[in-house]
């Protein structure tokens, strides 16, 4: 992965000729990150808000965490184990303290919290059919639900306090 910072300059001016602005943007690309699990590819990630966290789901299982130092530099601030497949969606809560991960190949999906700098994770429970894998993440505004919609059509509303389901819309299509 590389991690290329959002400060950069700009170069450039205008052309005499034709009055319009030329703009060219260099960026500096960071040195590689590399994940400790050779075999393991990124699926998806995520930026938490403010950006003082990195997600990013692999094909191990484990969900990748990373902060950036004061340098700018991306370091390892941990990993959290998703149990049954490769983790393919992640979203961050607006918040930026919950996270939530999916895999659509096991059918799973776990809500994290972030509580005294450790994070701590619960199973939602989705009905265990072939065609109910979770396929979209959403948090509600203030980050009381989290929505997860699945290939069979269902949406779930899981209170993130408790992690059980408020409601279950199916059908409505």
């Amino acid at each position: 992965m590389h991690f290329i910072p959002y400060k950069h300059e700009t170069v450039g001016g205008t052309s005499a000729s034709t009055s319009s602005s030329v703009d060219c943007c260099l960026l500096r690309v960071n040195p590689t990150v590399t994940i400790d699990n050779p075999e393991a590819s990124v699926l998806s990630l995520d930026i938490s808000p403010g950006g003082h966290f990195i997600a990013v789901g692999c094909s191990d299982n484990f969900v990748r965490m990373y902060t950036f130092a004061e340098n700018g530099l991306p370091v390892a601030a941990g990993r959290l184990f998703a149990r049954e497949d490769g983790v393919n969606k992640l979203r961050f809560s607006n918040s930026g303290t919950m996270l939530a991960t999916s895999s659509s190949n096991g059918g799973t999906c776990w809500l994290w919290k972030l509580q005294s700098c450790l994070w701590t994770g619960a199973e939602l429970k989705l009905r265990k059919r072939p065609r109910c894998r979770p396929c979209l993440l959403q948090w509600t505004k203030d980050d009381r639900y989290l929505v997860v919609s699945t290939k069979s059509g269902s949406v779930y509303v899981f209170l993130t306090e408790t992690g059980e389901v408020a409601n279950v819309l199916r059908e409505y299509f």
